[in-house]
């Protein structure tokens, strides 16, 4: 995340949690962000607007499939988002209707 809002993502991401198509280099995935935050397989944004997007793991990001798109995130399209957190196997996310958690549920 650079200081004008930008996210750039590198790496293998075989789950798609970087936002782009495995296999390609350094790529610029979103604009307008304020905040991001990654967990196993699985990586957030909050845009300036306090909209949630997410790319990565089905189970985790929030979406019906595995994508390798930056998408928001149907179930927070009513609220703003202010701050995400994400562990190995979990996302805290807190928004304007309180704090919401969702993840692997295996402790």
């Amino acid at each position: 995340l650079d200081t004008e809002g930008n996210v750039m993502s590198a790496g293998s991401g075989k789950s798609g949690e970087l936002g782009r198509p495995e296999g390609i280099g350094y790529q610029q995935v979103c604009t307008n962000i304020k905040q991001i935050s990654a967990g196993f397989g699985v990586s957030f944004m909050i845009d300036n607007e306090g909209k949630l997007y997410s790319c990565g793991k089905k189970e985790l990001s929030g979406h019906k499939d595995q994508t390798n798109e930056v998408k928001p995130i149907k179930f927070f399209k009513n609220m703003t988002v202010t701050h995400i957190s994400c562990g190995l196997n979990y996302i805290l996310a807190a928004t304007s209707q309180g704090l919401f958690a969702w993840g692997d549920n295996r402790f």
